[in-house]
């Protein structure tokens, strides 16, 4: 169509300035038609796509028949000029466009119909229900304070930081009504929550994100969706590795907020005041929580950077007393504190 030195280098432009274009409107769309550009990213895979649950091809496949139509349409093109050749191959060229054009089309119809499910976007045209079972494996165990620790292999190599995160706070909860029989990695669904049923939420606040260690069942599971955490160390599939002082204390955190029974929410004041005394005596003083909070992914943000205040003065109390006091004070009214029901006054 121009026959000039300049082709190429104006061809290579347009097509970084398309794909350039693609990318920007492409990552900010999360469903409809843009999902079938090459350069969206959107709901084609999470940390745990592959290990507990296998890749779902629906988009890729509707992608590569979007590129593969406009393919078959550009290279049609070149044959519909007077001078590509006689009345017969125009005529092929132009059923080569129409096809590659419709193609593309369906391919973009497609896309359109995609939903966002646990496991990744499904395109009911393509969806293969085979692809919704998870992926099998034996899982890699430990103990943190008696308890076992069960995880993915893929997981492995941090098994004994999660374990002896988890050590100092079992041993303080040990016997409470509620203390998991056992904890077990779940996987991280695309809704930013696990795949396994969290336990039943409390109302005790605005809600807030997702939490990564939840307790449910009865005997008591802790479900630990690793998915959604920064781990220690090199990471391949994390956002930003963290160091294991950091991660312990992170992982402290989330697992005493499940404890008191806060669930994705702040935690009602009575049970915040709880969980401070859990993570002081689990080894983080109390003027380094509001930080820890505020660098824990998916964490109800802290509601100040400073220790003070009606809730940090009632666990100060709370923490003053004998180890077995606090035990035996928690063990009368834990269910009243993960409820909700109790208020800040009746801390001991």
């Amino acid at each position: 169509f121009w026959p000039s030195r300049f082709a190429a280098p104006v061809a290579a432009f347009g097509a970084a300035l398309v794909l350039l274009t693609w990318s920007r409107l492409g990552f900010s769309h999360t469903s409809g038609w843009a999902m079938v550009l090459p350069t969206n990213s959107n709901g084609n895979f999470q940390n745990d796509s592959g290990i507990s649950y296998p890749w779902l091809p629906d988009l890729p496949i509707a992608r590569i028949m979007f590129l593969a139509g406009i393919a078959v349409a550009v290279l049609g093109v070149t044959g519909l000029p007077a001078r590509a050749g006689g009345r017969g191959l125009r005529c092929a060229a132009a059923v080569g466009v129409a096809a590659g054009l419709a193609l593309a089309g369906i391919a973009t119809g497609l896309a359109s119909s995609a939903r966002l499910t646990a496991h990744g976007m499904a395109i009911p045209g393509l969806h293969d229900a085979a692809s919704d079972a998870p992926i099998a494996y034996t899982p890699v165990c430990g103990h943190a304070a008696g308890v076992p620790v069960c995880l993915n292999p893929a997981y492995r190599r941090w098994l004994p930081a999660i374990t002896g995160a988890l050590a100092p706070e079992l041993a303080e909860v040990a016997g409470l009504p509620g203390t998991p029989a056992r904890a077990t990695q779940v996987a991280t669904g695309y809704t930013g929550g696990p795949a396994a049923p969290p336990g039943p939420p409390v109302a005790t606040g605005a809600a807030g994100p997702p939490q990564a260690l939840t307790l449910a069942g009865q005997p008591a599971v802790l479900r630990l969706s690793l998915g959604m955490l920064n781990m220690p160390g090199p990471c391949g599939f994390c956002d930003g590795p963290v160091n294991g002082t950091e991660f312990a204390g992170q992982f402290r955190l989330m697992f005493a907020h499940a404890f008191v029974g806060a669930g994705s929410a702040p935690g009602s004041p009575a049970q915040q005041a709880v969980q401070a005394a859990l993570l002081r005596g689990a080894g983080i003083p109390f003027a380094a929580q509001p930080l820890v909070m505020g660098h824990t992914d998916n964490f109800p943000a802290p509601q100040s950077k400073l220790a003070t205040g009606p809730v940090f003065a009632a666990a100060r109390r709370f923490a003053a007393l004998p180890a077995p006091a606090r035990h035996a004070w928690l063990a009368v009214h834990l269910a009243a504190l993960r409820a909700g029901r109790l208020p800040l006054k009746d801390l001991p």
